[in-house]
């Protein structure tokens, strides 16, 4: 989304480096920094400039990782799964035995929803293509075809009253069913713009949405509405990215969750690794990684 200027928030013109996360060692510090030291692995929310042989940045911005964790999985944690916490636990505020909804549940933000998730014992219902229902459900989400079952009825099928959050990546009208299928006091998180990265609809038209789920969620109907955006939630609360991080490193350090890594790339192979990404979409459920070495 970054790379075809559709992505909220990014003001840069190309050229420029991509880049949203960035996991490497420190080359040198600044003569300020007390807090680490040359040759420590850190890692990095950088939104733009990771596909770079060197970066500086803000020691405030880093976090070390232990040295008995992969960098490659730590990398996985930075967004995928710093995103699907917050979104449950800082924005719907998930309680045990919650149902939830989860659009895209074969991604790498799904799978960290469901991963996460199963840990408060939610009941998680998951939207996914037809070659990845049993993915989601050997993660442990109750899955439904969206391209070949209505979810909304599904939804109202399975659970009766609604659930009581749903996570919607996709935009559009989808954020319109999505709200339908809330119980009294539910909340849809809104967190990306799917249709607008492959071309099944506009910006402006995906901002629309957004617009019109935010009004939705103003109307006196027992139900709520959220935009996600791990960069403003940073930005809002610096000490909260860190500390969600350093929880999710315990969890993985604990074997509670489990990144699913599929490739990984050299760093010159980046067109690749898009062109990859790009043609599976949302629904690919693994996780890339991007070295440069």
């Amino acid at each position: 989304m970054i790379r075809k200027g559709i992505y909220p928030g990014i003001k840069e013109k190309p050229p420029f480096s991509l880049g949203y996360e960035v996991v490497g060692t420190i080359d040198a510090i600044g003569s300020e920094v007390s807090d680490f030291k040359e040759g420590e692995i850190i890692v990095a929310l950088t939104i733009t400039g990771a596909y770079s042989e060197y970066m500086y940045l803000d020691s405030n911005d880093c976090i070390s990782i232990p040295k008995d964790v992969e960098p490659i999985k730590a990398l996985a944690l930075i967004f995928n799964y710093v995103a699907a916490y917050q979104m449950l636990h800082r924005i719907a505020k998930v309680k045990t035995g919650n149902r939830i909804l989860v659009h895209g549940a074969s991604g790498a933000v799904g799978t960290a929803l469901i991963q996460l998730g199963k840990l408060y014992n939610l009941e998680i219902y998951g939207t996914a293509s037809t070659e990845n229902l049993a993915y989601i459900q050997q993660q442990g989400a109750i899955p439904i075809d969206y391209k070949k079952q209505d979810f909304e009825k599904e939804i109202a099928s399975l659970t009766l009253s609604g659930v009581d959050a749903v996570f919607d990546a996709i935009a559009g009208d989808n954020f319109k069913r999505s709200f339908r299928c809330l119980k009294k006091g539910g909340i849809v998180v809104a967190y990306g713009m799917f249709n607008s990265s492959v071309g099944k609809q506009s910006k402006l038209s995906s901002m629309l949405s957004f617009m019109g789920l935010l009004f939705r969620g103003w109307l006196p109907n027992g139900k709520e509405a959220q935009i996600y955006s791990i960069a403003d939630l940073k930005k809002k609360h610096p000490s909260w990215y860190k500390e969600d991080y350093l929880k999710l490193i315990l969890l993985l350090k604990d074997a509670q969750i489990s990144p699913v890594i599929s490739n990984t790339f050299n760093l010159l192979e980046a067109k690749k690794a898009h062109k990859l990404l790009e043609s599976r979409g949302i629904q690919f459920c693994e996780s890339y990684a991007y070295c440069s070495n």
